[in-house]
C-alpha cells in the first residue's frame, strides 16, 4: 500500500491510501468518493435530529452523573475525572451524529448581512429544532413529576410530590454537565488528564441549585393547565369561588390572547437558562463576567426565549382548553345541585282516620 497526496481545488492537501503504481485518475476517483460520503460540516440539523441530540445529551449527562456518583461513593476521584472524560467523548460523538444545531450565531450573520427583516425570519425558523432539542430536559421533568404525583396515594399531596419528582428527575442531568465543564476547563487551561481534578460537592451543590431553577421555571413556563395534567391536581379537586373567577377568565380568553400571554410568561425561560449558565460556570471556576461568559449568557438567552415562547403559547392555549372544560363541569355540577334542592320532599301520606269495618 502507498499514501498519495492531491491538491484539491479549495487549496487543501488530500491524502488517501492505494495500491503501488495507481494512476492520478484513480487516486483522485478515491479521493472524491470519500468526500462524497463525509458530512457537510455547514449542514443546519432536522428538527428529528435535534429531537435526538436532546434525548441523548441528556442521557450522557445522567450517565456522567451516575458513574461519577458511584466513584464519590467508593472514595475514588480517578473513577470520577474517567466519568467526566466518557461523558465529554460521548459529547462530541454525538456532535458529530447531527448536523450544526440552532443558536445565535446564523442569526447575527443575517443580521449583519441581510438586515433585521432576515435575521427574524431565521429566528423563527430555528424555532422547531430548538423546541425539538429540550426533548430531554422537557421529558426528564414530565416523566419525574408524573411518575411521582401517580404514587402518592394522598390525592392532596399529588402535586407536591409531582414538582419533587421533577426536580429528581432534572437534577441529575446538571451534575454530569457540571462535571465535564470543570474537567473541560481544565483541559483548556493544559493541564494533564492524570493531573484533572473533580470537585464532586461543588458539582453537586450547583446542581441542586440548577435542578430547583430549572423545576420551577418548567412548572412556570408550561403553565398551570399543563401542569395539573401531568401531576393530577385538578381530579376530585373542590373549586372556590376565586377559582371560578380564574377560570372564567381563563376560558373567556381568545385564542390569539391565551397564545400571546402564554408567549409572554415563557419568556420566564430566559433567567433561568442565564442563570443555570451563571451556576455552571461558577463551579467550573470560570469568570463569570468575562466577555466569553457574556457571549455565552447571550447564547442561553435567545434558545431559552425561542423555546420559552414556543412552549409558553402552547401552555396558553392548554389553559384556556382545559379551563373551558373545567368550567363546563363545575357549572354542570352546580346545576344538579340546584336542581336537587329545589325538589320538594315527598313524605309517605299517613291516614289519620283509619276506616275500620266491623262485621253486622
Amino acid at each position: 500500500m502507498s499514501t498519495y497526496s492531491i491538491k484539491g481545488p479549495d487549496g487543501q492537501t488530500y491524502s488517501v491510501d492505494g495500491p503501488a503504481g495507481a494512476t492520478r485518475e484513480q487516486v483522485i476517483g478515491v479521493i472524491q468518493q470519500k468526500m462524497a460520503e463525509m458530512p457537510d460540516p455547514n449542514r443546519q440539523s432536522t428538527a428529528g435530529e435535534e429531537f435526538m441530540r436532546g434525548l441523548k445529551t441528556t442521557g450522557t449527562a445522567m450517565r456522567t452523573a451516575g458513574e461519577a456518583t458511584l466513584g464519590k461513593i467508593r472514595g475514588d476521584q480517578a473513577a470520577q475525572v474517567q466519568a467526566g472524560l466518557s461523558g465529554i467523548e460521548r459529547g462530541e460523538n454525538i456532535g458529530k451524529e447531527f448536523g450544526l444545531p440552532p443558536g445565535l450565531a446564523p442569526v447575527l450573520d443575517k443580521l449583519e448581512s441581510d438586515g433585521k427583516l432576515a435575521a427574524a425570519e431565521e429566528a423563527i425558523a430555528q424555532t422547531p429544532r430548538a423546541l425539538m432539542q429540550q426533548s430531554g430536559p422537557i421529558g426528564a421533568f414530565v416523566g419525574g413529576a408524573a411518575a411521582a404525583s401517580s404514587l402518592m396515594p394522598v390525592p392532596m399531596l399529588k402535586p407536591f410530590a409531582g414538582i419533587a419528582g421533577g426536580f429528581a428527575a432534572t437534577s441529575p442531568q446538571f451534575l454530569g454537565f457540571n462535571i465535564e465543564r470543570q474537567i473541560q476547563t481544565q483541559l483548556d487551561q493544559g493541564i494533564a488528564e492524570e493531573d484533572v481534578e473533580v470537585d464532586y460537592d461543588l458539582a453537586f451543590k450547583a446542581a441542586l441549585a440548577q435542578g430547583a431553577i430549572e423545576t420551577v421555571g418548567q412548572a412556570f413556563v408550561l403553565g398551570k393547565g399543563l401542569v395539573r395534567s401531568i401531576v393530577g391536581g385538578n381530579k376530585g379537586r373542590a373549586f372556590a369561588a376565586t377559582d371560578k373567577r380564574k377560570l372564567v377568565e381563563a376560558a373567556g380568553r381568545s385564542l390569539s390572547g391565551a397564545t400571546g400571554r402564554g408567549f409572554v410568561m415563557g419568556q420566564a425561560e430566559i433567567p433561568v437558562e442565564v442563570a443555570q449558565q451563571v451556576i455552571e460556570r461558577y463551579q467550573a471556576k470560570l469568570d463569570v463576567l468575562s466577555d466569553e461568559a457574556i457571549s455565552e449568557y447571550g447564547e442561553a438567552a435567545f434558545l431559552a426565549g425561542t423555546v420559552g415562547g414556543s412552549v409558553g403559547s402552547i401552555g396558553g392555549i392548554s389553559e384556556r382548553i382545559g379551563s373551558r372544560s373545567q368550567l363546563q363541569n363545575q357549572q354542570a355540577l352546580e346545576a344538579e345541585q340546584a336542581a336537587a334542592a329545589a325538589t320538594p320532599l315527598i313524605e309517605d301520606p299517613i291516614a289519620e282516620d283509619p276506616i275500620v269495618v266491623e262485621p253486622v
